[in-house]
């Protein structure tokens, strides 16, 4: 996607859409995380109310699926 980019390690995850802004959360403020097969999509949802949309298509989304596997989240 264009202008589309994220960085995200073990404590949490930075994402900028040119449509939804810039947002920065903590893994431990997530409350689910839901893939939309229509849309090809996880939808990660946070405390704050704030939704990060990870498309498949992105390079380095299998990453994050699977730290977040490891948090316990069943994906």
């Amino acid at each position: 996607y264009f202008k589309v980019k994220g960085n995200f390690d073990d404590q949490g995850i930075e994402f900028y859409t040119p449509w939804t802004g810039a947002k920065k959360e903590d893994w431990n403020n997530l409350v689910s995380a839901k893939f939309n097969a229509s849309m090809y999509w996880y939808t990660l949802s946070f405390k704050s109310g704030k939704k990060v949309r990870l498309s498949s298509y992105l390079h380095g989304h299998g990453e994050v699926l699977e730290l977040l596997k490891t948090r316990g989240f069943d994906l």
